[in-house]
């Protein structure tokens, strides 16, 4: 109870993460990763608790990210513009609290949503989201993130593609949501 949950997606964000958090009062969690990520945010980036951030619009579908993850979600993104679906990327850097509004209404103008993370698909992005839509505004939904099954030690980039979380799994999630949107 009571805890905050960030993810960190780039080195600028975690740096406004680490200033907000050492004025706040109460337990925090700060997932990083120790692996290099191109920078997303400019030096004017505010991170907020419950805050998100649109990094590309569409209405298509909605591709719901945190961590380190925005650069393969992003490519994603461009690859299924060049065959016409047209996707929004939401940023979620709070876990806990989210930003319920935001994906409340991602459901509601693009229909179907993605959640994509590099932590497992039970207890973290995937489910945060699946909660807030289940309970607020149903939609079609997917998620890529690692399975329920122990991860192993090895070259980072690999894993991620290992455990399902290459640029191209992220494509196929989105075209599975799209056959179930109404």
């Amino acid at each position: 109870p009571n805890i905050k949950v960030i993810v960190a997606s780039d080195a600028v964000e975690t740096r406004q993460m680490i200033k907000t958090i050492g004025s706040e009062h109460g337990p925090v969690y700060l997932r990083l990763c120790r692996n290099d990520v191109p920078a997303f945010f400019g030096d004017d980036y505010t991170f907020g608790f419950g805050q998100s951030n649109v990094l590309r619009e569409g209405a298509d579908l909605t591709l719901v990210v945190t961590g380190i993850l925005v650069d393969r979600v992003l490519r994603a993104a461009d690859n299924l513009a060049d065959r016409g679906i047209e996707c929004r990327v939401l940023q979620i850097p709070s876990i806990k609290p989210v930003d319920e509004e935001a994906l409340i209404l991602a459901a509601e103008e693009t229909g179907a949503l993605v959640t994509v993370e590099e932590h497992s698909i039970i207890g973290g992005l995937g489910s945060t989201v699946a909660e807030v839509l289940g309970c607020r505004r149903p939609a079609p939904m997917e998620r890529v993130g690692i399975p329920d099954t122990f991860a192993e030690s090895g070259d980072y980039d690999q894993l991620l593609d290992k455990y399902g979380m290459s640029v191209g799994d992220i494509e196929k999630a989105a075209e599975r949501v799209l056959k179930r949107k109404v």
